[in-house]
């Protein structure tokens, strides 16, 4: 089972000249191409783009974008692919310039985070009068799981991560830092 189960698709596009717009992969395999004569779920009116040009398919709650042929190629953040499972934040290009832009994205579905909150809501209270940990500890690890999710930049999510980390085991930070070059 992928990490990604209880999460929806979505996909951003961004058209030259246009306000960016959402569209969920309501269904796989989800067809991208122009034209809808084809069956394409996602329509790109632009001649240059083929009109089988790629598909996203879900297995086992992964989502693969496959090239269905495209003649330009398609480019995942930069590199060409033929197939690749797809990242949030992801950014899908057709090889042809000032062509759309298609920016993969997971988002936690609303009966995942429903049901979520109902098994918190019934967990026996772990805590007692002096026990800070329990409940904060677990609080602290959904806080971090939902930051590894985000589009929030690498290295705050790391610093971030690395704090939760040191609160739920308790632990100390090292007095070194990378920066310091004599013994403590």
């Amino acid at each position: 089972m992928s990490e990604y189960s209880g999460y929806e698709a979505t996909l951003e596009l961004v058209l030259p000249d246009k306000a960016p717009e959402s569209i969920t992969v309501s269904q796989t395999p989800f067809l991208i191409g122009r034209g809808s004569e084809n069956g394409n779920h996602l329509v790109l009116e632009d001649p240059r783009i083929s009109r089988r040009c790629a598909v996203i398919e879900e297995e086992f709650g992964d989502y693969f974008l496959k090239d269905r042929g495209h003649k330009s190629g398609i480019w995942v953040n930069g590199r060409r692919v033929g197939q690749k499972i797809l990242m949030d934040g992801d950014t899908i290009e057709l090889g042809v310039e000032n062509s759309p832009k298609i920016v993969f994205r997971l988002r936690p579905t609303e009966h995942f985070v429903e049901n979520m909150l109902e098994r918190l809501d019934s967990l026996p209270a772990i805590e007692s009068a002096g026990d800070t940990g329990g409940l904060s500890k677990l609080n602290l690890l959904l806080e971090a799981t939902s930051l590894l999710h985000s589009a929030l930049p690498l290295e705050s999510v790391l610093g971030t991560m690395l704090d939760h980390a040191i609160s739920v085991t308790s632990a100390e930070r090292d007095c070194c830092s990378k920066q310091t070059t004599t013994a403590c």
